[in-house]
């Protein structure tokens, strides 16, 4: 009989070994602070900025609901994200392209509404892979939805000149079924699905796109659902109506009715839309080459602005964007977000020429390393202070106001070895700068693996992508947090089970005024400390991982496998990999 998985490592929820769904906890890595006297509340949830835990209003800023739950993003912080994003893409020679849903890509009708010439399209669903189902729950019916023809080849190809984004009225939980038939992987819209509760008003905007106008264009079939200052980027196509709806309730089945009942005259037969072998829809295709055209246009000519396609001064087209810091590469180093763009591309041509190294991005404390302060250590762990000396495994280190004990996880140096042979190593973690300098001169004293690619709390208080000068389709995220990274950068994730030494402490100081009553009432009346609540750690338990079957031993096998799978051409963009 088989051992039971472990659950080592999940994609997007699902363990990578048993195929399982998890729900997988993750706690952040680091606690809010209000110590930040220039904190300018980029990004509020709940009414609470993200980074100094200070109460935002509403006014100061605009809901990104598709971005993360609750989410708001202030005005400047929009306006920034949208010229570095533009940047970015510009340097990748990308544009950004908004796709309509219903009636661009597919067509979908309830079975319930369905023509009698239509109903036999509902024995066909599992056979032909551009019809789908799903429940709409609200109106408690199944609905039918057929894709329309080459969406699939128009997707794949059009990912590779623009990032997609989906603009679309239905709402949230509708759409969300919608897309999982287009892009059930995320690799084409990722989380950049904007839905009716995202739009302030009855018109769609681009205020809601982190894009400069000027690189968006805009696909949809109907023009007045536009904010009129937006109509520029628009290219209107020829709505897709594949279903043809029930008439009955209508004004038609009356006319019919009377012309056969007083008239005798029979009523014209149901015109049947032709079966997916005759729908020679070719809106898509003839659309692909459209957006090619312009895609050449706008980065081979004078212009750089796709409303107008005339020229312009180039020198207003760089100056136009923010300098994003890298002082983590070279102190005082800034970058445009055009040079950040043109690097990634660059990295992911040589990385596909040279057929050797992806990739890998690490995070640090929970996916190599455990970290607790000594004052934090319960009764039954404050024997490992005195085995610091006596063990490879356990460190003591000194910052400015606490002592602490790191303890690195097992097979950490056996791993970043060999994942060194097939990946370029880079490391992101949120803590303080001194002490992500400790730890990479505890793993890598000489800079044989990470070299300069360490990003911490000094260069980004959220994890990003962005200041990562790698293609998203070369580069692996091994990270034991989900909630610590930029929405949109998720899909390339693989999360490792967080590595747990130390006893955590139930109680911190935003527990709330009636939590912490509770506690001190319990700690001082009644004789209970927080960590004789909370499970026993594995220090205490004296258990750890086994360098054979544990964390990161797991995580080598699952990444040289993906290696090998990448340069063997099964798929030329991790990302398919990390899903399939």
């Amino acid at each position: 009989m088989s051992a039971p998985c472990k659950h080592w490592l999940c994609v997007r929820g699902k363990c990578c070994k048993c195929g399982l769904y998890l729900k997988r906890v993750t706690v952040p890595t680091r606690v809010r602070d209000t110590n930040f006297p220039e904190c300018r509340h980029w990004v509020a949830q709940r009414g609470f900025c993200c980074r100094c835990g200070e109460q935002v209003e509403e006014e100061d800023g605009k809901p990104f609901e598709y971005i993360s739950e609750s989410a708001q993003l202030s005005h400047k912080y929009v306006t920034a994200m949208k010229k570095q994003k533009s940047g970015i893409g510009f340097g990748q020679r990308k544009l950004h392209l908004v796709l309509g849903l219903h009636h661009t890509l597919l067509d979908s009708c309830h079975i319930a509404r369905l023509a009698d010439g239509d109903k036999h399209l509902v024995e066909q669903v599992g056979v032909r892979d551009d019809l789908g189902r799903f429940i709409k729950g609200y109106a408690c019916s199944d609905v039918l939805v057929k894709l329309r023809p080459f969406v699939h080849q128009f997707l794949r190809e059009a990912d590779e000149l623009f990032v997609m984004h989906v603009y679309t009225n239905l709402s949230r939980s509708t759409s969300r079924s919608l897309v999982k038939m287009l892009d059930p992987l995320r690799i084409f819209f990722g989380h950049r699905v904007i839905v009716e509760e995202d739009t302030p008003d009855d018109h769609k905007t681009l205020g809601l796109v982190l894009a400069q106008e000027r690189g968006v264009v805009i696909v949809d079939w109907v023009r007045p659902a536009w904010d009129p200052k937006d109509r520029r980027n628009l290219v209107q196509i020829k709505p897709y109506r594949y279903f043809k709806p029930n008439p009955l309730g209508t004004p038609k089945i009356l006319l019919n009715l009377l012309k056969n009942k007083l008239f005798k005259v029979e009523s014209d037969p149901e015109k049947k839309m032709p079966d997916d072998q005759s729908d020679q829809d070719t809106a898509l295709m003839d659309l692909l080459k459209s957006l090619k055209d312009l895609h050449r246009r706008f980065f081979n000519g004078p212009s750089y602005d796709v409303r107008i396609l005339s020229a312009v001064d180039e020198s207003s087209y760089v100056e136009n964007n923010n300098l994003i810091p890298f002082d983590f590469l070279s102190k005082g180093l800034k970058l445009s977000p055009q040079y950040v763009g043109f690097m990634k591309r660059h990295v992911m041509i040589k990385t596909l020429q040279e057929k050797k190294k992806l990739h890998l991005l690490l995070g640090l404390r929970g996916t190599l390393y455990d970290y607790s302060r000594i004052s934090q250590l319960s009764d039954s762990e404050k024997h490992l202070i005195g085995q610091v000396d006596s063990r490879d495994d356990l460190w003591r280190i000194t910052a400015q106001s606490h002592e602490g004990l790191i303890k690195l996880r097992p097979f950490v140096a056996e791993f970043l070895r060999e994942a060194n042979k097939l990946f370029t190593l880079h490391a992101y973690s949120l803590a303080r700068p001194e002490h992500s300098d400790y730890m990479l001169k505890l793993l890598d004293p000489d800079q044989t693996y990470f070299g300069r690619r360490v990003i911490c709390s000094r260069d980004t208080w959220m994890k990003t992508l962005d200041l990562v000068l790698v293609d998203e389709r070369v580069l692996v995220v091994m990270d034991d947090q989900c909630s610590t990274w930029w929405t949109d950068h998720t899909n390339h994730l693989l999360q490792i089970t967080s590595y747990r030494y130390f006893q955590r402490p139930t109680t911190t100081q935003h527990n709330g005024l009636i939590a912490n009553l509770f506690n001190f009432l319990k700690a001082n009346l009644l004789g209970y400390r927080c960590h004789h609540l909370a499970p026993k750690s594995s220090s205490e338990e004296n258990i750890d991982e086994t360098e054979e079957d544990g964390g990161l031993a797991n995580a080598l096998k699952f990444l040289r496998n993906l290696h090998q799978r990448f340069f063997d051409g099964e798929y030329q963009d991790v990302r398919m990999l990390l899903h399939t």
